[in-house]
C-alpha cells in the first residue's frame, strides 16, 4: 500500500492521473515484437510518478533503443500521453505467480533498489554550485 487507503499497490500516479498498469500493459503486449509486459510507476520528482515498462521480447527478437522507441509510438497511437512509458527496459525473465500474474512489487522494488543505488553513488560527490555541506559554493555566492 502507499498509505492513501482509495490506492492499489499497482496504481500509477503520474502527476494529477491515476493510471492502472492493465491497459498500458494490454497495448505492449499487442507489439509484435513483444512477449511479456509490466508496466509500474517510478519516482520522478516533477510527476510524482513516470511509467516505466518491463519487457521481454519474443523469441529471436534483438532489444535495442529503436526496437524501445518504436514500442513507445505504438502505444502512444493506442492510449493518453500519460499513459506512454517513458522508459522501457528489456528483461530475460517477467517475475509470475504460479498462476501466471505477474508480480509487480518485485520489479517495483528492483527499480527502487537502483535509484537508492545512484542516489548513495552521487551523495559523497560535489557539485560545482554545492558544496559538501549542501551551501551554496564560495564562486558562486552573491549571485
Amino acid at each position: 500500500m502507499t498509505g492513501q487507503p482509495w490506492m492499489s499497490y499497482e496504481e500509477i500516479r503520474a502527476a494529477l492521473h491515476r493510471i492502472g498498469p492493465g491497459e498500458i500493459e494490454e497495448a505492449l503486449i499487442r507489439h509484435p515484437a513483444v512477449a511479456l509486459a509490466a508496466a509500474i510507476g517510478v519516482p520522478d520528482p516533477v510527476r510524482t510518478e513516470v511509467v516505466k515498462a518491463f519487457v521481454v521480447p519474443k523469441p529471436g527478437v534483438v532489444p535495442s533503443a529503436e526496437l524501445a522507441s518504436e514500442i513507445q509510438e505504438f502505444v502512444r497511437e493506442r492510449l493518453a500521453r500519460h499513459e506512454v512509458p517513458r522508459e522501457i527496459e528489456f528483461i530475460d525473465e517477467m517475475p509470475l505467480t504460479t498462476t501466471g500474474k505477474v508480480v509487480r512489487r518485485v520489479l517495483k522494488q528492483m527499480e527502487l533498489d537502483r535509484l537508492a543505488d545512484r542516489a548513495s553513488e552521487h551523495a559523497g560527490r560535489s557539485s560545482p554550485f554545492i558544496d559538501g555541506r549542501g551551501e551554496r559554493a564560495s564562486s558562486i555566492q552573491g549571485v
